[in-house]
């Protein structure tokens, strides 16, 4: 079943990448975009409500296989743009 406003290979514009076989290539790919969706949405040391939600929606497209390889890509992602990913406040 798809989620809202999910095609198998994008979501809300913004793609999935499940047509690249190779998982570190589709999780790094993923990592870029999530990270972009994030920078987009950082405002004053906080990720918007809609920049959460997106980036909520988007992650549960990708299949619960290969989720955590995208998680753990997004937070080097972030981690090598400066941000504090360390979950405090």
């Amino acid at each position: 079943m798809k989620k809202e406003s999910a095609t198998d290979n994008e979501y809300k514009g913004y793609p999935l990448f499940n047509n690249i076989e190779d998982l570190e290539l589709k999780s790094n790919n993923r990592a870029n975009i999530l990270a972009n969706i994030f920078e987009a949405r950082y405002v004053n040391g906080k990720i918007s409500m809609a920049g959460t939600a997106l980036i909520v929606g988007y992650v549960g497209n990708i299949s619960e296989e290969e989720r955590a390889n995208t998680v753990e890509k997004i937070v080097e992602t972030l981690k090598e743009r400066s941000f504090d990913v360390s979950g405090r406040n």
